[in-house]
């Protein structure tokens, strides 16, 4: 929402994404700096079960799971952090990006990287160790961004000259469609 002008949908375009992304990525570094440091053994297992979780949507090849545990997932982490503005702000655009990556899917070894990277975040979280989950966070993020982008161009739906992302060829030849975000 915005003053005097009311609900303003944005342009979601590759350059969109990579600004979304990078914001994204230094608002998790700074809350799972602070997760690191007040996460109970409970919570800890919380987080365990919801990767383990994710897992089994990538061991079933359910995309739109993978999409979905993976969110669960970082929200539960980002929740302990207890900074409600910083949630409201991944929260406000997270629906686009999620909608994006389930329309495009993930790049090639990308899921066994997010494996990977899910079990050394939360054992770094587990540990209590802030400096090495706020690495893996920002490896993470950093990862995801680039996979988004590379998806985005390899379905043709990179910007035109103009800055709108040319996506009629892609819907007309069945790549790409809108997705509710619920």
């Amino acid at each position: 929402m915005r003053m005097h002008r009311g609900a303003v949908i944005p342009h979601v375009d590759e350059r969109y994404l990579d600004n979304m992304y990078k914001v994204r990525g230094a608002l998790k570094v700074m809350l799972v700096r602070e997760v690191a440091t007040r996460a109970t053994p409970l919570q800890c297992e919380e987080l365990q079960r919801l990767r383990e979780a994710h897992e089994e949507a990538v061991a079933a090849n359910d995309v739109l799971g993978c999409v979905k545990a993976n969110r669960a997932l970082h929200h539960a982490i980002d929740s302990l952090a207890d900074n409600p503005p910083a949630i409201e702000v991944l929260a406000a655009r997270s629906c686009l990006v999620d909608a994006r990556r389930s329309a495009l899917g993930y790049g090639p070894g990308r899921l066994d990287t997010v494996i990977a990277q899910h079990r050394r975040l939360v054992r770094a979280i587990a540990q209590g160790d802030a400096d090495k989950a706020a690495l893996v966070t920002f490896e993470h993020t950093e990862s995801s961004r680039l996979d988004l982008l590379a998806a985005i161009n390899r379905r043709g739906m990179q910007a035109t000259r103009h800055g709108r992302p040319d996506c009629r060829k892609a819907v007309a030849a069945g790549r790409w469609r809108f997705r509710s975000c619920a």
